[in-house]
This record gives structure tokens, C-alpha cells and sequence, in this order.
């Protein structure tokens, strides 16, 4: 026993057993967050592991799962708005957690309006590789992390309003229904404008207040 103490490397076990620690943690957020999308009822929260792999240091290995798992599930709405969440709580939790500001805000950045374009055409893979790659310019200073995430706040939004929209129009077509449907078009129709209203504002003033 004493010749096994001698010759093992306790620091390197230590490291191997967080790193397996944390690829467990990181399976099991994204499992929670699947079994949220797939609307299943579940009393788990995913938000304590998600600040403990942070706080450890993990948080690159943890966006780098969403990111593949957004990928993988482009096409899936519900999962996809639970990912975009998991990714915004990440960015807020690195920037600070409850310090870092307000999570609510503008979300109409000029370099990431492309990848809102994308998803209101319906290009969702298009969209998620932009979100990818403009992230990882936001992520050196905590204002910036913050700012990201109410990117990603913002696209689920988007999100919401489209599912309400398509399961609206697999109900049969009575006179309430498109009642609701003229107003969520009309309430559609403002969002956009607003924001090309605001985008403008801030090409105008030539700030990247977002």
C-alpha cells in the first residue's frame, strides 16, 4: 500500500477526478435541459451545476456542449430556446452572476443582427453558427458577457412568438382563432419595426450601446 502512496501522483488523480466530475455535470445539464424542451415534467434544476462548473472553471468546456447541442437541434424550437437560456444564464453567471447589471435590454447590436435575420427567415443552423462566432468576441470583459446574453435573451423571445404562431395554425380556423392570429401578425409586425428602428438609432450613432 505504502509502495502504491509512493509512486501515485495525488495532484494528477485530483485533476482526473474533476475533469470526470464535470463531463458527468455537463452530460446531465444538457440532459435537463432536453427533458425541459421535451416539455416533460421534472422537479431538477440544472442552474446548480451549471454555477458550480463555472465557478470551477469549466465554462468554455460547458458553452462548447451547448453549442454542439444547439447544432444538433436547430430545427427543434422548444429545445433550442432552453439551450439559448442555458447559454445566456452561462454568460450572465461568468460576468458576475447577481453583479454584472441587468440581464433585461437592448438586444439590437449591429454584428449580431445577421443571425436574427437568419432565424426570422427561418435559417436556423445559419443563425446559431453566428451567435457562435460573435460570442466569442464578447467574452474578455463583463459588460460585454452581459450584453451577449441578451442576445441569446433576446432570439428566445423571437422564438416564443414563432411556436405560438405555429401551433395556432394547426387549430382549426374559427373566427377567434384568426382574431389571435391577426394580432400576434400585428404584434410581429411592431417587433420588427422597432427593431429596425433601433438599429438604425445605433448605426446613427455610431455606438455599440448593446
Amino acid at each position: 500500500m505504502n509502495d502504491i502512496l509512493i509512486r501515485a501522483d495525488i495532484y494528477k488523480e485530483i485533476i482526473r477526478r474533476q475533469n470526470l466530475f464535470h463531463t458527468i455535470s455537463r452530460q446531465k445539464i444538457i440532459d435537463l435541459l432536453y427533458l425541459h424542451g421535451s416539455k416533460e415534467q421534472i422537479n431538477d434544476s440544472y442552474l446548480a451545476l451549471l454555477k458550480q462548473t463555472i465557478a470551477d472553471g469549466h465554462s468554455k468546456d460547458m458553452l462548447d456542449a451547448f453549442d454542439r447541442a444547439c447544432l444538433a437541434n436547430y430545427n427543434k424550437l422548444q429545445i433550442l430556446s432552453c439551450l439559448f437560456s442555458a447559454i445566456a444564464n452561462t454568460l450572465a453567471e461568468m460576468a458576475g452572476g447577481d453583479r454584472a447589471g441587468l440581464r433585461s435590454g437592448p438586444y439590437l447590436n449591429r454584428e449580431w443582427q445577421y443571425a436574427l435575420l437568419m432565424f426570422e427567415e427561418g435559417k436556423y443552423l445559419l443563425g446559431i453558427q453566428h451567435l457562435i462566432k460573435q460570442r466569442q468576441l464578447w467574452i474578455d470583459r463583463s459588460d460585454l458577457l452581459i450584453r451577449a446574453a441578451r442576445h441569446y435573451d433576446g432570439n428566445i423571445s423571437l422564438f416564443y412568438t414563432y411556436n405560438t404562431v405555429k401551433h395556432l395554425l394547426k387549430v382549426t380556423h374559427s373566427h377567434e382563432n384568426i382574431i389571435v392570429i391577426v394580432n400576434i401578425a400585428i404584434f410581429e409586425s411592431l417587433r420588427k419595426f422597432a427593431n429596425s428602428f433601433f438599429f438604425a438609432l445605433n448605426f446613427r450613432c455610431n455606438t455599440n450601446i448593446n
